[in-house]
């Protein structure tokens, strides 16, 4: 990006409030936005989706994880095939 084109993003008054809200405002902006407009929630999700990493911390993964053996604990073959690639899945 060029030295002009981010001294006019940086004067933004819009990218100047985003950078200087708090996390929690821009969630309830965002689930504010997309609550009532479902095309929103959806271009949101998509790009989203593609950028970040909800599993990324181990105990964020361990939850995960325990929550699909958990719904899957009546299929045998699932949990055998896990066992085998997913490091610590028996004692999840």
């Amino acid at each position: 990006m060029s030295a002009e084109k981010t001294k006019v993003t940086n004067r933004d008054p819009l990218r100047q409030m985003l950078e200087a809200a708090e996390k929690n405002l821009l969630i309830e902006l965002v689930e504010n936005l997309a609550g009532v407009r479902p095309e929103v929630r959806r271009e949101c999700f998509e790009y989203l989706k593609k950028r970040v990493d909800i599993l990324k911390t181990p105990e964020k993964w361990a939850k995960f994880a325990r929550q699909v053996k958990l719904d899957n604990k009546k299929r045998p073959a699932f949990q055998e095939e896990f066992a085998r690639v997913i490091p610590d899945w028996q004692t999840l």
